[in-house]
């Protein structure tokens, strides 16, 4: 019966499962005691994982794959999750089969490779706008991007008719589903999964092992916490939908000539984004396991990053699920995927958006681990004594250090002058505006008075501690770590005090900055004829217009009146404006609007801008400036991203200032709001508080040597401390504090 079972496939080879099951009584003492272990938490289920084991404990010609079956049911105790919703409407399944269809006769078919592109292309720039987009802005970008051509109209066209049957489906699925229960129901593995779904999914990893080339040279152990793991964290298990079936669903999506990992990913990434009909549009359907695929965007990171690799996994192309345990310059958590290539080198990347090898974001990374599917020895867990407290990001025992491929890493010993008792663990953390976050453990060792910390990354700022009573507990001054292992301690001089002129809370963003560089060049055009077919350029805008990320005032010196403006960016560039206000000089006695101020980052700026006398001029935008409104609202924290702002003035006005604010996150100094500084002195200290006049805030006479966090006690919620060096701000973790440190300037 092996035999006849070996040729067979998916419910064909379950009859031979279930007669082998009859057997497990008397052979059961001979499973290993892990396995045992699973098998009396797995109730009435045992049977179901007993069938499995003998049914590979009986094929001599491939022992692995037995040794894998112990190893899957082993590690599955206290593993689970939220089970899948039991009234799945089946419309959910067949809307999945209809995209599916779609999206693989439309992009994947061979044919379409510059739709491909096309599309991807607009997917990069639109889905990070807070808009719909109308058929003229997409002309816009497609002919701005691509041309006019014919062909890429064709394909333009094709494109719309993929979003139209795409929001069709949205349409129908909120229509016909209700919302997800109020209370789901939570499964442990032993005690859902059977064996056919077991076994198949079991000879289907060992297929991938043996025809994958991104499988080549792999060991058991790598090949078990890969292309063997049923699941990474807690994603909920389709019992309809084993891994064979994920394979021939996405085998074509992810193969790829030549063994272009990238594209690999590239492709799947642009698989997935087009498969989420549902976007942020309707209700939450609740729990569907593989068909989450429709909701994506309802869940974070995490799940995003578990079904991909559980995708991934069933192609052939290993792939693990890894976490930072805090961003250096955000007080958040980032779960994201590394697969292995060819050569055996593992590449990150975040699903959906972020393509392979983004360093532009991994680099913000502080520490890194992989989620393991079987526990680790070496993780605080198993490190710690008896009673002692972990941090809850370091709860779970199936997690591995993997900090190394993404960082150039050292190993350090932190003194301690005194070691409590009853703890094995000290800790490496980072700043956040809750307080120092944990992001690593390290060994004490009381011979030494030291912790001695392994794989931390260099260039960081850190500060050595301990954690009880769910609090960490600093006993180290903050250090500067360099990547040749040097550590600068921050220690504040009362003898030698400086002034600080502060213009931010946090420091620029890097997406941000792009943005802002992507308007230079930019015309600021007039005209009276509404096609603008007699524009004149009034003014090009230039790095220094927008480099403070503030309301900057530009002075427009024509003396002729104008009726309509336009901004137009370079081709094949976005405008991304926070706000923009058109004024004129105002005569004596005239009651019209009054505007704010723009920026004034310095006392000087003050007269120059209180001397003009001007007034704000009311306007609309022209019906094809597409959801310009959050340019005139008032606000610096809206925004919107264009590829046009057309203006209405609505009567001819002799122009004298424009103002213009980039997008930006908001943490300038905000006239108005009130802020505190703190220095660094074994803990926070209060320098003092003010109320912002202007953009701009001085502090006198603070210690040297030290770091501050200034606190905006009005609004906002993103903070990092900085050092204050040749008269300026430079916050920590960025290139800037390493040049300060590595010269010598601070």
């Amino acid at each position: 019966m092996k035999s006849t079972a070996n040729h067979l496939h998916g419910r064909y080879f379950i009859l031979g499962i279930v007669i082998l099951g009859f057997s497990y009584c008397s052979n059961s003492n001979s499973y290993p005691g892990e396995v045992l272990s699973t098998l009396n938490l797995a109730d009435s289920n045992a049977k179901e994982l007993r069938s499995v084991l003998d049914y590979y404990k009986s094929d001599r010609a491939n022992p692995l794959k037995y040794k894998a079956a112990c190893f899957l049911i082993s590690n599955m105790r206290n593993r689970g999750s939220k089970k899948c919703r039991d009234d799945i409407n089946p419309i959910i399944k067949t809307s999945f089969r209809f995209i599916d269809s779609l999206i693989k006769a439309t992009y994947f078919s061979g044919r379409n490779d510059r739709l491909f592109e096309l599309t991807d292309y607009l997917n990069s720039q639109l889905d990070t706008n807070d808009f719909l987009p109308t058929e003229d802005i997409i002309d816009s970008l497609v002919n701005w991007k691509f041309g006019t051509n014919d062909g890429i109209q064709k394909l333009k066209k094709e494109t719309l008719l993929f979003w139209k049957a795409s929001d069709s489906i949205r349409d129908k699925l909120i229509e016909n589903t209700n919302p997800a229960p109020s209370t789901e129901m939570y499964c442990m593995d032993a005690r859902q999964l059977k064996a056919e779904w077991l076994i198949r999914h079991i000879e289907n990893a060992f297929k991938m092992w043996g025809e994958s080339p991104f499988a080549k040279n792999m060991n058991f152990d790598e090949f078990s916490e890969t292309l063997l793991s049923y699941r990474s964290l807690n994603e909920a298990i389709d019992i309809d939908l084993p891994s064979d079936s994920c394979y021939k669903i996405f085998q074509h999506i992810v193969k790829i000539k030549n063994n272009d990992i990238a594209r690999s990913i590239r492709n799947l990434n642009f698989y997935i984004y087009a498969a989420d009909c549902l976007e942020d549009n309707g209700r939450n359907l609740g729990t569907l396991g593989f068909y989450d695929l429709l909701q994506f965007y309802k869940y974070d990171c995490d799940r995003h990053s578990e079904w991909t690799v559980r995708i991934l996994n069933a192609c052939g192309i290993p792939a693990s699920l890894d976490f930072t345990s805090g961003f250096f310059i955000r007080d958040k958590m980032h779960f994201g995927v590394s697969v292995r290539d060819s050569t055996g080198k593992y590449h990150h990347f975040s699903p959906k958006w972020q393509q392979i090898d983004d360093t532009a974001h991994s680099k913000l990374f502080s520490k890194v681990f992989r989620n393991t599917f079987r526990p680790q020895k070496r993780c605080p867990v198993n490190l710690r004594q008896e009673k002692e407290d972990l941090p809850l990001v370091f709860s779970d025992a199936r997690i591995k250090d993997v900090t190394e491929e993404f960082h150039k890493v050292e190993n350090i010993s932190v003194s301690c002058d005194s070691i409590p008792k009853n703890v094995n663990l000290g800790y490496i953390a980072i700043f956040t505006p809750k307080g120092w976050k944990p992001v690593g453990w390290g060994l004490i060792n009381r011979k030494d008075k030291s912790v001695f910390f392994e794989k931390v990354p260099g260039d960081g700022v850190y500060i050595a501690g301990f954690y009880a009573d769910g609090r960490f507990i600093p006993f180290s001054l903050p250090f500067f770590l360099s990547t040749q292992g040097n550590i600068s301690f921050i220690k504040p001089n009362y003898q030698s005090t400086q002034n600080l002129h502060l213009l931010r809370k946090y420091p620029l963003k890097p997406h941000l900055v792009t943005h802002m560089l992507d308007m230079v060049g930019s015309r600021i055009e007039a005209a009276n004829r509404k096609d603008f077919s007699d524009a004149a350029v009034l003014h090009t805008l230039e790095y220094a217009d927008l480099k403070d990320f503030g309301i900057k005032a530009i002075t427009i010196n024509s003396i002729r009146r104008y009726r309509y403006i336009r901004i137009i960016p370079p081709k094949g560039k976005m405008l991304n404006i926070a706000l923009i206000e058109i004024l004129s000089k105002s005569k004596p006695g005239e009651k019209m609007p009054a505007p704010g101020l723009p920026y004034i980052l310095y006392a000087q700026d003050t007269s120059e801008q209180n001397n003009i006398k001007i007034k704000k001029i009311p306007f609309r935008f022209l019906p094809n400036s597409q959801n310009a409104d959050k340019a005139a609202d008032g606000s610096t924290e809206t925004f919107v991203s264009t590829p046009r702002i057309n203006i209405d003035l609505m009567k001819p006005e002799r122009i004298a200032q424009i103002w213009i604010a980039p997008r930006n996150a908001n943490n300038g100094i905000v006239a108005g709001d009130t802020y505190r500084l703190y220095y660094y002195d074994k803990e926070w200290k209060e320098k003092g508080q003010q109320m912002a006049k202007y953009n701009y805030l001085d502090f006198d006479e603070l210690p040297t040597g030290t770091i501050y966090w200034l606190q905006n006690l009005s609004g906002g919620k993103e903070e990092l401390p900085f050092i204050y060096t040749n008269n300026r701000q430079v916050f920590l973790n960025n290139n800037e504090l390493i040049e300060s440190f590595g010269n010598s300037t601070f």
